[in-house]
């Protein structure tokens, strides 16, 4: 009965660690006795609420080096959370955290209800930066098209995005009075809804 009592309150432990986001304290309970498959009376595993509160390095820690089990619902948070950072990330030009959701399994292909990929969001901005990555580094296709029919490409061009013009004329050799075939639509995966 004692050992109960130590094992129900190292796994509890472990929960508060991982809601909270704390990597060092999830690895002591763990490493303390809890158990990484262990379900809280709600249902909630630790990797769902690890997933739900969008704490990806330690989905990654409970999921990779534990064993723990992934759901449908639980991938499919994990998933969601990472286009959404993606996307936030191409909006406002930050390249760090577009390799970085990129790098943790963000769907390069995921488009938001208007059709838009990260390189339609980050061409719209003008983020140059962010499109030589996603399409050198990514080998992402430039002719992908959104609801409305225009590539990235065109987008920059309605915007006045000289530097990623250049980028995609000078660097990229695009050129834009030659048609390209028109990408297969079914590859553009669609996420939940965002302002982006």
């Amino acid at each position: 009965e004692a050992e109960e009592i130590i094992r129900a309150s190292v796994t509890r432990r472990l929960f508060e660690a991982v809601a909270k986001g704390d990597k060092t304290k999830v690895k002591k309970a763990i490493q303390e006795g809890a158990d990484p498959h262990a379900v809280r009376a709600d249902g909630m595993t630790a990797l769902r609420v690890a997933a739900d509160n969008g704490h990806i390095d330690i989905v990654r820690y409970l999921f990779m080096e534990c064993g723990a089990s992934m759901d449908d619902a639980t991938a499919k948070r994990v998933s969601d959370f990472l286009v959404k950072k993606l996307f936030e990330a191409a909006c406002i030009g930050d390249l760090t955290n577009v390799k970085w959701a990129i790098e943790n399994g963000a769907n390069l292909l995921a488009a938001n209800d208007d059709g838009m990929t990260a390189l339609h969001i980050a061409a719209e901005k003008g983020h140059a930066n962010i499109v030589r990555y996603l399409v050198l580094e990514r080998e992402f296709p430039i002719n992908v098209k959104n609801d409305e029919g225009k590539t990235p490409y065109q987008l920059a061009a309605w915007n006045q995005h000289g530097a990623v013009l250049s980028f995609f004329i000078l660097e990229y050799g695009f050129n834009p009075n030659v048609a390209e075939e028109d990408p297969v639509r079914e590859d553009l995966v669609r996420s939940p809804s965002s302002e982006f």
